[in-house]
């Protein structure tokens, strides 16, 4: 049986044994701890940050065969190797559960010997693994499997030798496991990619058809691949989709292809990891299943959260879902950072990715053209809530042909010339948006597309807009309401292609700056307000005609005195101070009124024998 050296002093115990020694080998085959001795250990526990950052929280999984609940109780941990330690107790804790230790297998960790046999023969015995740190780094020249958790005391570091995109440059491979969870922490993982395209298969973590993998407090760097790969095809057949793959905590760069690729997999969560992403090729999150002619590769339930990116490319990239598995549950939720777009979904693909969360992220785009959304493939469940957008390219938002899409409460605020484009979609619910800073004729917010119906458009406010919202298409049965838009032309814009729209334009929107409130007007089949039909007019309730104050054009005051043969109100008929003002309406039937050509207005009225009565007014 191989040994793991421990560096504890050597002690008695109160019966008299001999408690393990200095530079003494404790062999995992004939020692058996007293009481003392476990007592011992208890009281040189780490403390629980360090247990469930470290070995402890591997080392309970793999003890009880269940992994630790209260995985993500934590906050994100930067990682270093102050979180995993040197403790030596912990030595003693792992070789009661079976575990071995590389530099028993003839690893050297001086950054010149090739280390690939031992970890090969560490990793053949089917037990947890431990790689303590060295004055150098390990090196290997091939790919090693693994059965078992592999943990890193003190951020070891792994390099791999001449990587050149090959499947046999991948550094470690997990595949069909299916414990009670299989831990990778505490490493630092080496791809040493420069600069090529010989290909993108060496990844420093391939997981294939494998549940309860859990990947956290890693430093995973330059892979000529991707840093971590879910797939389901082990070069020779389709096998399973991963299930409950859990990657937090790491600190993630420098990949040719993706931090992550999740390939075929379901029930992932990505959280809480520091991500960089720096070549412009796939994506930082790569969201697409190969399409096999097994068609059954799918991606499901993946949870984005938490992460802090930068990306030359994209941030989180949903693509090529097989026919009749669609990508679908993505939520992208609280992540924050630069990229050319935070979510992209457009393909040419017949697959679709649907139920689609967008909520709470911080983007600040990236230099040249940035876009924090384009979406064509989401048809339905697609949710955008919350998002801040800070991004300086010259892009907007795209959202094509979505069926009932929430877009709410996001704040976008760049000097660009479009806000939000909204293509061939359906029953738009738009609330509670903030836009500031868009000048140009396209409109901070368009419609385009096919014509469309059942929108809400309600409480969102632009600010600094040049034309506010944009209708390029016949829209119908469409409300609306209670919106506040700053415009220097247009708050509206009805142009010639969307006659003849039916939008229901209430009183309760607020027009200002120096706009007017809805150009192309004659393309609605009917304008609801006087609101609509001019900046400033509205309706109010008083005791009479106005004798103070300006007062715009369409502008009704109602009667609030009204009474049997009284008028309903008056009508601004001449915009001013306060304005030219003519009665309408008479409550009930007693008489009526006529104006005669000269203006002189007369009340006609008659008895109950039929007799008519004129008087003048």
């Amino acid at each position: 049986m191989k040994t793991i050296s421990t560096m504890l002093k050597q002690k008695r115990t109160p019966d008299g044994k001999r408690h393990i020694s200095c530079r003494e080998e404790l062999r995992m085959d004939d020692h058996q701890p007293s009481k003392w001795e476990d007592s011992e250990r208890s009281r040189l526990r780490l403390s629980r940050r360090k247990m469930l950052a470290s070995v402890g929280m591997a080392g309970a999984a793999l003890a009880s065969g269940a992994f630790m609940t209260d995985v993500f109780a934590k906050p994100a941990q930067t990682v270093t190797e102050n979180v995993y330690g040197t403790g030596q107790p912990w030595l003693a804790h792992w070789a009661k559960l079976g575990a071995v230790n590389v530099l028993d297998y003839g690893a050297k960790g001086d950054g010149v010997t090739d280390d690939t046999a031992a970890f090969a023969a560490a990793a053949s015995e089917g037990k947890p693994i431990l790689v303590p740190k060295t004055a150098a780094w390990y090196v290997l020249q091939t790919m090693i499997n693994l059965t078992n958790s592999i943990i890193g005391i003190g951020m070891p570091d792994i390099r791999m030798q001449q990587p050149d995109g090959s499947d046999n440059k991948r550094m470690f491979s997990i595949v069909g496991y299916r414990g009670g969870g299989l831990h990778i922490a505490g490493l630092r993982l080496d791809g040493q990619y420069t600069g090529g395209e010989l290909g993108e298969q060496s990844h420093l973590l391939r997981i294939i058809d494998s549940r309860h993998v859990h990947v956290h407090h890693n430093v995973l760097v330059d892979p000529y691949g991707d840093c971590v790969y879910l797939g389901s095809h082990n070069g020779v057949s389709f096998l399973a989709p991963c299930e409950q793959i859990y990657i937090y905590d790491n600190e993630m760069s420098g990949p040719r292809r993706c931090v992550v690729a999740v390939v075929s997999a379901r029930s992932v969560w990505i959280r809480n990891n520091v991500m960089n992403h720096p070549h412009n090729y796939v994506a930082c999150i790569d969201l697409e299943p190969n399409k096999t002619s097994t068609g059954k590769e799918l991606v499901e339930d993946v949870w984005i959260e938490g992460n802090t990116f930068y990306s030359t490319g994209h941030f989180v990239n949903s693509l090529t879902p097989n026919v009749g598995l669609p990508n679908k549950r993505i939520t992208v939720h609280n992540n924050q950072g630069r990229s050319r777009y935070l979510f992209r979904c457009n393909s040419n693909y017949e697959g679709n990715t649907e139920e689609v969360r967008i909520t709470n992220n911080l983007f600040y785009g990236s230099v040249g053209e940035a876009r924090m959304l384009s979406i064509s493939k989401i048809l339905k469940g697609l949710v955008i809530r919350g998002n801040q957008d800070y991004a300086t390219g010259a892009q907007g938002w795209v959202i094509q042909n979505a069926v009932a899409p929430v877009i709410a409460d996001n704040c976008i605020e760049a000097s660009r010339a479009v806000a939000m484009a909204l293509w061939n979609c359906k029953q738009v619910k738009l609330h509670g948006n903030q836009i500031k800073d868009v000048y140009s004729s396209y409109g901070a917010v368009q419609f385009l597309g096919n014509p469309s119906s059942g929108h809400h458009i309600s409480a969102n406010s632009l600010v600094h807009t040049d034309y506010g919202f944009v209708f390029k298409e016949v829209v119908t049965d469409t409300l609306f309401d209670g919106n506040v838009i700053d415009a220097k032309r247009f708050a509206i814009k009805m142009e010639p292609e969307s006659q003849p729209s039916d939008i229901k334009i209430t009183g309760t929107n607020l027009f200002t700056g120096e706009g007017v409130p809805v150009g192309g007007a004659d393309t609605l089949s009917r304008l609801y307000t006087p609101e609509a039909i001019s900046k400033g007019a509205g309706v109010i309730w008083a005791d009479a005609i106005p004798v103070s104050g300006t007062w715009s054009q369409s502008s009704i005051v109602m009667n609030r005195l009204a009474q049997s043969s009284s008028t309903l109100g008056w009508v601004c008929v001449q915009g001013g101070t306060p304005g030219q003002w003519q009665p309408f309406g008479i409550v009930g039937e007693e008489r009526l009124v006529l104006k005669a050509p000269g203006g002189s207005r007369y009340s006609i009225q008659i008895d109950d024998t039929g007799t008519l009565m004129t008087q003048p007014l």
